[in-house]
């Protein structure tokens, strides 16, 4: 509902590029298998992290152009080591891809986080045993 199609051209004239609506296992399999991910979504970003498909996020502005939908992307960017992957425009000519540091790194922060979850729900839940 924050799009105002206007403003999207591309879009407009290469609807033949686009997928239109599709489900989760679609999504992720495009994901998967995509040999470039260029997202603005915070979804988009974890998905092509984890499946380690190189990606660049084009930063969003809502419509009016006073708001930014940056803030979850940028922390989860930062937590992978790849905050550089966050751009206001992608640049003619300029390679996305990764090299193979790039996705260790990746690999080894998802990983980090990984373990932080687990012991934040096993905490969680050791101590609403024992405090129920």
């Amino acid at each position: 509902s924050h799009l105002d199609w206007n403003d999207y051209g591309w879009e407009k004239n290469n609807e033949n590029f686009l997928t239109g609506p599709i489900g989760a296992p679609e999504f992720l399999s495009l994901i998967a298998n995509a040999e470039l991910v260029v997202t603005d979504s915070f979804h988009g970003t974890v998905f092509a992290a984890v499946f380690n498909t190189p990606f660049v996020v084009v930063e969003r502005v809502m419509q009016d152009k006073t708001a930014s939908m940056v803030s979850r992307i940028a922390t989860i960017l930062g937590e992978l080591g790849r905050s550089e992957r966050l751009v206001r425009q992608l640049e003619s000519g300029k390679s996305y891809s990764f090299t193979a540091g790039d996705i260790r790194v990746i690999n080894e922060n998802i990983d980090r986080l990984r373990n932080k979850g687990q012991i934040f729900l096993k905490e969680a839940i050791n101590r609403s045993f024992r405090n129920g």
